[in-house]
Order: C-alpha cells, then sequence, then structure tokens
C-alpha cells in the first residue's frame, strides 16, 4: 500500500522537497496512527513561565538603568529572589512535562 502511493505521490526528477513532500503523503495515508508533533516543556507552561521572565527582564533592565548604589543593591537582592523562583518554576514545569 505504502509503496503505491509512493509512486502516486513522487517522481525520479522530482525536486528533494517535492520528494520529501510525497513521501510524508504516503506515510499519513498507510499510517494506523498519526503521531502529533510534540511540544517542548517550555511551550507547554509557557502561559506560567513567560510572565514571570518578563518581570525578570524588566527587573533586570532597571538594574542596568539605576545609577543610585543603594536602589541597585535592592534591585540585584530582588532578581536573585526573582531568579530563584523562576529556576523552581522551570524545575517544576519539566517535572509536569
Amino acid at each position: 500500500m505504502y509503496t503505491q502511493h509512493l509512486k502516486d505521490f513522487t517522481t525520479a526528477d522530482m525536486p528533494y522537497e517535492d520528494f520529501n513532500a510525497g513521501i510524508l503523503k504516503a506515510g499519513e495515508l498507510t499510517a494506523t496512527v498519526i503521531r502529533k508533533r510534540v511540544e517542548g516543556w517550555f511551550q507547554f507552561s509557557s502561559d506560567e513561565l513567560a510572565p514571570m521572565l518578563k518581570e525578570r527582564d524588566q527587573l533586570l533592565h532597571r538594574v542596568r538603568q539605576e545609577s543610585n548604589e543603594e536602589a541597585i543593591e535592592q534591585l540585584k537582592l530582588e532578581l536573585a529572589q526573582k531568579k530563584r523562583c523562576i529556576h523552581d518554576a522551570i524545575s517544576i514545569a519539566k517535572a509536569k512535562y
């Protein structure tokens, strides 16, 4: 069955991209189970991680823009805490995945 579909969708002189597409099409028509592309751990948990990463980036930007040494030290402490939270959230996201 696969061989017949492969012959229908491919020729000897077709470009590689089209040949590859023909192989995939023949496979889809003969497969008993078609697997969906699996998301990675980040995409799986991006709703939870993206806001945390955005906050960390904004905090890092504030550290780089600040000129007051006391404020910089406070922001660095906040940044370190945020990094720990993100590290924990990433570990949890990977475990859930």
